[in-house]
């Protein structure tokens, strides 16, 4: 059944006059005659009577009127359901990402959103590392993941900053201070490690490696909040992100020689993504504490 036409007969017997209703409809009366004939055609049944006194529905048009009213009253719904979500007027974004992402990054971009898109429900969903983040966005997952730059494929890529990555360790673990230290003068130290499917233990993991050893675990912890708590105590040492260390934290941490960077990046699905792209460009005004590719360290290390 033709919407165009349904709306054609509606606005006929409301007006009760072809005249009319075809002026409405900026067609002309002919084409809408014709048109009524072919959903008449389409049902097998005559649906307008033309009387003296204008146009009227015969039993079978009285019964199709209400339905074709709400028929036509659902698409309208269902059109301005679809154009509020593409404007951001309503709806939601699904946003996938990785925990110490959510935790230290996120949060500075969420007051405002709000502010921006009152009607629009920010859905965030972390994940312990990036591999289950991107395994969730390739089965379809999210309208958008943040995390660290991986080779997702078949997504938009936009660059949002990057994280320093810095050493936590108190006064009673044996961490020299004042003298630049290199991650290979922690050889023998013992760690802090996250879950061992955080994306930062493996990120730990790799660069010790680089180093030439492997990290003694000394605790294993599914918080940053605690590896700041372990660390700063001198219990162990442990490697998070910069923009993750507040408070009394910040004097027992210290960036490496040569320091260490992590690019954070943001993957979009191809195509019409208005709130997707809105989000980006938030969270990137709000990274004050990420520095831009041409804002690092001539000398530093990227993981």
């Amino acid at each position: 059944m033709n919407l165009r036409r349904l709306q054609y007969f509606v606005a006929v017997c409301e007006l009760k006059s072809f005249t009319m209703a075809a002026e409405r409809l900026f067609i002309a009366q002919p084409s809408l005659s014709q048109q009524i004939k072919r959903l008449e055609t389409d049902l097998k049944v005559t649906l307008l009577d033309r009387t003296a006194q204008g146009v009227r529905p015969t039993p079978a048009g009285r019964a199709l009127l209400p339905v074709a009213r709400d028929i036509l009253a659902v698409v309208e719904r269902a059109e301005q359901a679809v154009d509020d979500a593409r404007t951001g007027r309503r709806g939601d974004l699904e946003v996938l990402t990785v925990r110490s992402v959510a935790n230290a990054i996120l949060p500075s971009g969420i007051a405002v959103w709000h502010e921006r898109f009152p009607e629009v429900v920010l859905e965030i969903k972390d994940y312990p590392h990036a591999t289950a983040m991107e395994a969730a966005f390739r089965a379809g997952e999210g309208d958008l993941a943040i995390g660290p730059r991986t080779g997702l494929s078949g997504a938009d890529v936009a660059s949002i900053g990057f994280e320093e990555l810095v050493l936590v360790a108190g006064p009673d673990s044996g961490v020299s201070t004042g003298a630049p230290l290199t991650l290979a003068d922690l050889k023998g130290h013992q760690w802090v490690l996250f879950d061992k499917q955080n994306g930062l233990t493996r990120v730990i993991r790799t660069l010790c490696a680089a180093a030439g050893f492997e990290p003694l675990a000394a605790v294993w912890t599914v918080q940053v909040q605690a590896a700041l708590e372990l660390a700063s105590s001198g219990v162990a040492v442990t490697l998070v992100p910069d923009n993750a260390v507040h408070g009394e934290y910040r004097r027992f941490a210290r960036s490496l020689t040569p320091p260490i960077y992590r690019e954070i990046c943001a993957y979009s699905r191809p195509g019409s993504r208005y709130l997707s792209d809105a989000y980006v460009d938030i969270l990137c005004r709000a990274q004050s504490q990420l520095l831009v590719r041409a804002d690092l360290p001539q000398s530093c290390s990227l993981t």
